[in-house]
């Protein structure tokens, strides 16, 4: 994702597609005022990711644990108490069809 940096005007972050992700665990309402959302959800080869969606939270009532998701997102690496993880940072989600 570095290589593809900087972005801005003429260079947007790529917008990926995330296909049948499996949400595990709690999906919370964070930041102040409770604004955002954050989950975790697992891929087909059991890599898990951790997924933000700033100013998503009204969408928390429809995200259920263990049901199955496609995301849209950008990708980034989250730097927080001295660990790295690669975020999924949500612009849409929908439920996977069958």
């Amino acid at each position: 994702i570095d290589q593809f940096k900087p972005f801005g005007y003429g260079n947007h972050e790529h917008l990926f597609l995330f296909s049948k992700m499996q949400v595990f665990g709690s999906v919370n309402a964070i930041g102040a005022g409770k604004k955002h959302l954050k989950f975790g959800v697992s891929g087909k080869d059991q890599r898990n990711f951790e997924v933000i969606g700033f100013n998503m939270a009204s969408k928390i009532a429809t995200i259920k644990t263990n049901s199955f998701y496609d995301l849209a997102g950008t990708i980034n690496v989250n730097n927080w108490n001295g660990t790295q993880r690669l975020q999924i940072k949500l612009r849409d989600i929908r439920p996977s069809q069958s």
